[in-house]
């Protein structure tokens, strides 16, 4: 595989994102630009879209939000068809849900199935749309189902092993029932050594033999904990903390305590450093944040030495000897808001952690490893206990070279993967995935433009006030041109259809002259021959004892209307983007 193939894939993934509503799991094998990938696609997400992860660290990581905060999810367990949860969501959120159309689920691998189907039963119950998985929202799945797994008590368990075969989240009901196009990722960055690739992907799938035990002993030295420029990564925190904890004492320089300023709704569990950061000259840290300058001195995972301690500034001298200053950065915790007047979800800012973004490194756990790099490391796998934790630990590194072991292990322990091999679906032929790909963006814009071309609140608010509305003599002529846009826009839905289904290679060019065209007739319809009345009306009745029932009626007539312009405007702006991402030949 080359670069090009693995962009290729990333602008698969991209396209299937952008100009279509089919749901994706994208995976891939530690360092094949997972991360990468979701920091490229934010740039050109036309959709209105929310981000989720499971813990969090890792909801901050991915400037998101935590699943159980966002969906309003009880701690326990779902018990499909028994519990239902989300129903402490306030009315604002409500109206988020309403609006979602991309829902992106980072760390995808730390997600239980129950969690899932509860997601899924909050978007179909607030959405009302019941029959239809996720409520009509295009999830995202984003992760490697062989790294770090979801965590269940045994008692938890067994209140939910009835219904699921296993616990992570292909094995939700709501996957069974509509399962994501599968898409991965191949091409490996973080290693260049074709037989350590061979030995990750040996211990990812759990099939090494004892001949993998043998080479990966090798590596074994029991006095690598002195090794100046490794981080040592272990399974508990109470160890790593330990370890830090020695290391600190045995440096004679002045010590430091650095607060971070913690500003707004930041709650601890979510800090990705420490509240108090305490360090020494000599101290050995671990950077959490990629060098945002040009020449890219650093990445998030870079190890080194602190040289100088100002109240505003660090100098570290890094492990391969560039010597670089830092200042504290500023990590946001967000909300989703939904922007009525411009059709908008965007985050807003609830809260503020700023802290230098380092973090004493001696040692880290294997789970806080996950997504860095490490040219040296020295692992502690004696006592793994989570599924795929050796794994994680090995493929943190760039190359064998750099691994030390401080105690032997054995075929139990590399063997302990959080996923078998085949129990992935297979990679379609990149011929299938264009076919498919070509196929739901057709049917994708045929649904989108039937929505924004949809007359049926207006329709179903006439027919419920139908005989008031005939004998409001006022708004005769509204009425009647109305009813006339409800009967024409349903022979051009029957037309946008039509082109949706041609085969030719223009058709889309076609529809965007149509959906030019139509919205400007119906914005002029209402803009020019149906408001002004409205407005005129809504005015006259405005606060008047005499007219209550007109002014109700005529506000909600308003509102339904300025509801349209909204749809057509966004409805040329969906074809302009549609076009600009969609390729009607693309080849892997």
């Amino acid at each position: 595989m080359n670069t090009i193939e693995i962009n290729d894939t990333f602008k698969l993934a991209s396209e299937f994102i952008n100009t279509t509503d089919k749901s994706v799991f994208l995976t891939g094998k530690a360092g094949t630009g997972k991360t990468t990938f979701l920091n490229t696609l934010w740039q050109k997400i036309s959709k209105k879209y929310i981000v989720v992860a499971p813990t969090g660290i890792a909801a901050v990581n991915a400037n998101g939000v935590t699943i159980h905060s966002f969906f309003s999810l009880p701690l326990g367990p779902f018990l499909p068809g028994k519990s239902q949860p989300g129903t402490s969501i306030d009315s604002n959120k409500k109206r988020l849900i309403k609006e979602l159309e991309l829902l992106i689920i980072d760390e995808v691998s730390m997600l239980r199935a129950d969690t899932l189907d509860a997601i899924d039963y909050v978007l179909r119950k607030t959405r009302k749309k019941e029959d239809v998985p996720f409520g009509g929202v295009q999830v995202l799945f984003v992760g490697d189902l062989c790294q770090l797994s979801p965590i269940i008590a045994d008692e938890e368990w067994m209140q939910i092993k009835s219904y699921y075969n296993g616990i992570n989240f292909l094995n939700a009901l709501s996957v069974k029932k509509a399962p994501p196009l599968f898409l991965e990722l191949t091409q490996v960055y973080r290693q260049s050594d074709d037989s350590f690739i061979e030995l990750l992907n040996l211990m990812r799938t759990g099939n090494c033999s004892q001949r993998e035990v043998e080479l990966i002993n090798t590596y074994y030295k029991p006095d690598a904990v002195n090794h100046k420029s490794a981080v040592i990564l272990t399974t508990h925190n109470a160890k790593v903390d330990s370890i830090n904890e020695k290391e600190l004492k045995t440096l004679t320089t002045q010590e430091h305590s650095l607060w971070a300023e913690v500003d707004g709704d930041f709650d601890e569990v979510s800090f990705p450093t420490e509240n108090c950061l305490t360090l020494k000259i000599d101290a050995r840290i671990m950077l959490l944040r990629n060098d945002k300058g040009k020449d890219k001195k650093y990445y998030n995972g870079k190890t080194g030495l602190i040289k100088i301690i100002e109240p505003e500034r660090l100098s570290i001298l890094l492990d391969d000897g560039k010597l670089i200053q830092i200042e504290k950065e500023v990590w946001s915790k967000i909300k989703y808001v939904f922007n009525e007047s411009r059709n908008t979800v965007s985050p807003e800012v609830i809260g503020t952690f700023k802290q230098f973004p380092v973090k004493l490194a001696w040692a880290i756990t294997i789970h806080k490893s996950q997504g860095l790099t490490f040219e040296n490391a020295v692992l502690d796998l004696e006592n793994v206990f989570v599924p795929g934790q050796a794994y994680v630990a090995l493929s943190r590194l760039k190359s064998l070279q750099g691994l030390s072991l401080s105690s032997q292990v054995n075929l139990q322990i590399i063997n302990n993967s959080a996923f078998s091999a085949g129990a992935l679906p297979d990679a379609l032929p990149g011929d299938k995935l264009n076919e498919i790909l070509s196929n739901e963006q057709a049917l994708f814009a045929e649904r989108k433009l039937r929505s924004h071309f949809s007359w049926e609140e207006l329709s179903a608010f006439f027919s419920q006030n139908d005989n008031f509305l005939n004998n409001y003599a006022a708004i005769t002529e509204v009425v009647v041109r109305v009813k006339n846009c409800i009967i024409t826009s349903l022979k051009f839905t029957d037309e946008v259809s039509g082109i949706c289904k041609l085969k030719q290679g223009d058709k889309y060019q076609l529809l965007e002259s149509r959906i030019t065209a139509a919205a400007s007739y119906y914005l002029a319809e209402i803009d020019n021959r149906i408001m002004p009345t409205v407005k005129q009306e809504y005015s006259k009745t405005k606060g008047s004892i005499n007219f209550k029932l007109q002014f109700r009626l005529i506000a909600e007539l308003k509102k339904l209307l300025e509801q349209k312009r909204i749809n057509f405007i966004s409805a040329e702006k969906f074809v302009r983007n549609f076009i600009s991402s969609t390729t009607d030949t693309h080849k892997l």
